[in-house]
């Protein structure tokens, strides 16, 4: 689906990261039109094919856009060291996927700063070993980022984020999924009709729990 103008923007999620006192592009650090996020004013896609003139970016069958998930699940992913989960208001241009949409300007609607990312590895030498470096962000520094994009700004364990990248729903998929499978092992095996019923009943609710949405509140917003 194409909205040329979008009036009532979209609401969804980008993993980004943080770089000095901005949240920035997970593979970029430079504070420019291509990685950082301009505080207190839209952040407006480009593109290096001219699409001016077909209509603006983002543009069918093209890459370009500000891509922002419907499921923070899925941003969760993209966040990188210092990791910053966000929400963001897409609006302008609309171009909608399958697991949420390219846009053609966007800004936070709030900022989720990850407690214990992993930032990189290095040698200790009075341990003699290989340790995980880790951001942890202050309660000062979340202030400073709420007053500069005047949006919202929370601390939370990245753990609690990461355990709930699964749902209960998602692992009965897999559960189920394996089920079947040793199921028609088991009545390849022996010819007999029991594993074949089972078989079919676990079918049934694979198919039930396709159509049960996934979670889609961060852990700190859970009742």
């Amino acid at each position: 689906m194409i909205v040329p103008d979008s009036i009532e923007p979209v609401t969804g999620w980008k993993g980004l990261r943080v770089h000095g006192d901005s949240i920035v592009s997970p593979n970029g650090t430079r504070i420019d039109d291509s990685f950082g996020w301009p505080e207190q004013t839209r952040y407006i896609a480009h593109c290096c094919i001219a699409h001016e003139d077909e209509g603006g970016v983002p543009e069918k069958g093209c890459t370009c856009g500000i891509y922002v998930a419907e499921r923070y699940q899925t941003a969760l992913g993209y966040t990188g060291a210092g990791g910053a989960l966000v929400e963001v208001y897409g609006w302008g241009k609309v171009q909608e996927h399958e697991i949420g949409w390219r846009v053609q300007y966007a800004y936070p609607k709030r900022i989720v700063l990850l407690n214990g990312v992993e930032s990189g590895i290095r040698f200790d030498p009075q341990l003699g070993s290989f340790q995980e470096d880790r951001v942890f962000f202050t309660k000062e520094f979340a202030e400073k980022l709420s007053k500069k994009y005047a949006v919202p700004v929370a601390i939370v364990d990245y753990e609690d984020y990461e355990r709930s990248n699964l749902p209960v729903v998602t692992s009965l998929r897999f559960a189920l999924s394996a089920l079947m499978i040793g199921q028609v092992l088991i009545s390849l095996a022996t010819k007999n009709m029991i594993p074949v019923i089972i078989n079919l009943i676990c079918g049934l609710l694979l198919v039930f729990l396709t159509f049960v949405p996934l979670e889609s509140k961060p852990p700190h917003e859970r009742s």
